[in-house]
C-alpha cells in the first residue's frame, strides 16, 4: 500500500482531484476527453502517448487505405477521421484517470524500491510527477503546422 504522502509529492497541484479517484479509477475526465494525446503527454506519461499516437497513426492509415483502394469517396474520409476523432475523445475521457492512476501506482512502487532514504524518494516523486507542459505544446505546434502544410 503506497502512503497517502507519496501520492501528494506525485501529484502535486492536482491532489485532491486524483486521491478522490484512486478507488473509483472509472472516471470521466473531461480534460483528456478535450485535450486526448496532448494531455497524455502533460500528464508525463510518455509510453501511454507513444502508444496512443501509434493506435492512431494505425487508424488513419487504414482509413486511407479504405479511401483510396475500396470505396473512393469525397466525403468517405472525413465522417471516418469525425468518428474517429468522437470514438477517441470518448476512449480518453473515461480512461484517462483509469491509466493516469495505474501510470502513478507504478511511478510510486519503482520510485520507492529504486531508492533508499525518503527524502530522495520524495524528491524523485516530485521530479517525475506533476506536469509537463512544454512537450504537449510542441506536439500541439507541430500538428497545426503540419496540418497548414497538407491544406
Amino acid at each position: 500500500m503506497v502512503e497517502q504522502k507519496y501520492y501528494n509529492f506525485f501529484f502535486q497541484k492536482s491532489i485532491n482531484y486524483y486521491l478522490k479517484r484512486l478507488n473509483n479509477q472509472f472516471t470521466f475526465n473531461i480534460d483528456a476527453f478535450f485535450l486526448g494525446i496532448l494531455w497524455v503527454f502533460y500528464r508525463k506519461m510518455y509510453k501511454y502517448g507513444v502508444l496512443a499516437v501509434l493506435i492512431i497513426l494505425f487508424f488513419l492509415f487504414i482509413g486511407y487505405v479504405i479511401d483510396y483502394c475500396i470505396i473512393t469517396s469525397d466525403d468517405f474520409f472525413y465522417y471516418y477521421n469525425l468518428i474517429l476523432t468522437i470514438c477517441g475523445s470518448i476512449a480518453f475521457g473515461f480512461l484517462g484517470n483509469y491509466f493516469y492512476l495505474k501510470h502513478t501506482k507504478s511511478k510510486i512502487n519503482s520510485i520507492i524500491q529504486n531508492t533508499s532514504d525518503k527524502k530522495s524518494i520524495l524528491i524523485e516523486l516530485k521530479r517525475q510527477g506533476g506536469v509537463n507542459i512544454v512537450l504537449p505544446t510542441i506536439i500541439l505546434f507541430l500538428i497545426l503546422l503540419i496540418s497548414s502544410i497538407l491544406n
